[in-house]
């Protein structure tokens, strides 16, 4: 295994890199964007014959380490540089680079910091995270608050085998649900905290009922109905703070909804979505045309006063976390993702 030393090192390699070589920038983000695991993530064995500028990144890696070794005044060879890059990137299991936070909005003119995670790596117990920048120069960041710029985390990839190959789970975004599985809230995001709750009230009160909705079966001839009205199942609340939501940070629940029943429930739901404001409960008759002209309804007790969020309808074979991380549901005045584990 590669030793906590070297790996800090090879974390100001690429920090030193990556404040001169704008093709490598480039490169790291656009191989992060594929998400080829569901995740921000560059295994180093897939990319590890491209050419960045004429440049392998062992290359790229041994080319900086000769030239750290000058400044620093030690004559080190190139064939001495490169053994060492083999057995550095060798000593990390599954060797990857990451950009777990704001790889979306990485502007390539920016040089990220780097951190190199040590082989017992615990995110439950770590405090603090070594870091190193463009000029070689150490920093210090917060484990536990997010960073509001790119940060590449050199570590193991969690989501393949020894092959490189994705795991199950990790190779198919479009998995089925299992009948019994546990259906769950995984995460939310409000795009826009000012259309669901103005400042003065600070955070909001989000609720969302979901709805057993059964589908018309449309063999046979017509009429097509379905063979029960929509019922309501139960709600989901939260009360986050105002600082949480405004600036569209994705905040992770895993709350349990219900178990998949598909004898009992069918293969859709319809979620609800409102920000609860004071005022006197009314009944809403929130009418879905499907096709053929087939019309549910829902009635839904919300507040008078409060906001509509959005509606959308979840289907048993829709994609869902954990292998779909990519898509959404964004019915409107928020965005999220039910998990089925």
């Amino acid at each position: 295994m590669a030793s906590i030393e070297d790996r800090h090192q090879l974390a100001q390699l690429l920090a030193a890199e990556l404040g001169s070589n704008s093709a490598l920038r480039e490169f790291l983000r656009d191989q992060a964007l594929k998400q080829f695991d569901g995740d921000y993530d560059v295994l180093y064995q897939r990319v590890a014959e491209q050419r960045i500028g004429g440049e392998t990144l062992e290359d790229i890696f041994t080319r900086q380490f000769v030239k750290q070794s000058a400044q620093q005044g030690r004559n080190t060879s190139t064939e001495e540089a490169q053994a060492w890059v083999q057995r550095t990137i060798a000593g990390i299991p599954l060797c990857q680079f990451s950009v777990p936070l704001h790889c979306e909005e990485w502007d390539p003119a920016y040089a990220p910091t780097v951190v190199a995670l040590p082989e017992d790596f615990d995110d439950m117990k770590v405090e603090t995270l070594r870091a190193f920048n463009q000029d070689g120069k150490e920093e210090i960041l917060n484990a536990k608050e997010e960073p509001k710029l790119p940060v590449v985390v050199i570590g193991t990839c969690e989501r393949v085998d020894e092959k490189g190959e994705l795991l199950p789970g990790f190779d198919d975004n479009t998995a089925e649900r299992l009948n019994g599985a546990a259906e769950r809230l995984e995460r939310y995001q409000i795009p826009d905290i000012g259309e669901i709750e103005g400042w003065p009230m600070g955070g909001p009160e989000i609720s969302m009922q979901y709805w057993v909705a059964p589908m018309p079966s449309y063999g046979g001839p017509p009429p097509y109905t379905p063979a029960v009205a929509p019922f309501y199942l139960g709600t989901w609340q939260t009360n986050p703070s105002r600082n949480s939501v405004k600036n569209q940070q994705w905040i992770s629940r895993g709350n349990l909804l219900y178990y998949w029943d598909v004898y009992q429930y069918g293969n859709t739901f319809r979620d609800i979505w409102v920000e609860q404001d004071p005022g006197p409960r009314i009944q809403l008759n929130l009418t879905v045309t499907l096709p053929k002209g087939v019309k549910i309804t829902f009635n839904p007790q919300i507040g008078a006063n409060d906001e509509r969020m959005g509606e959308q309808f979840v289907g048993f074979n829709d994609p869902h976390w954990p292998q779909n991380q990519n898509t959404p549901y964004s019915p409107g005045k928020v965005n999220y993702f039910r998990g089925s584990y």
